[in-house]
């Protein structure tokens, strides 16, 4: 009970003070979702996981017209435990694969995507 109340206000004062979009409020969402998890509460863990891999993408894809691809995926890769975190979720809880799926085509499609849009762009003589 101590560990949930100190990461809810851990995520209230981030959301507070960073906002909503912010990539340490997604940590917080994932540290409060892991603790669920550990718990065995899958159902309350699960959109948790969800809301902070969705900001943590939007996060990457804005930062990368400023990468290179080589900075993309370092980037990529020291966020990546929040997916695995979903994944395991969805394993252990036995909760719906097409979350899963879904989350995981996005992540790998996004580094894909923006890997393109690198290329692209340095080729396009403008």
């Amino acid at each position: 009970p101590r560990a949930e109340s100190l990461c809810i206000e851990t995520k209230t004062i981030r959301e507070r003070v960073l906002g909503k979009d912010h990539p340490d409020y997604a940590t917080s969402l994932n540290n409060l979702s892991a603790l669920y998890g550990s718990m065995g509460d899958y159902l309350r863990a699960e959109p948790l996981y969800e809301q902070a891999i969705e900001i943590t993408l939007k996060h990457l894809n804005e930062t990368a017209f400023v990468q290179s691809e080589q900075q993309q995926m370092l980037m990529s890769q020291s966020v990546r435990y929040q997916l695995d975190n979903f994944l395991r979720c969805c394993i252990d809880g036995g909760l719906t694969p097409d979350a899963a799926i879904d989350r995981l085509v996005s992540w790998k499609g996004a580094i894909l995507r923006r890997g393109r849009g690198l290329r692209l762009a340095a080729d396009d003589p403008v």
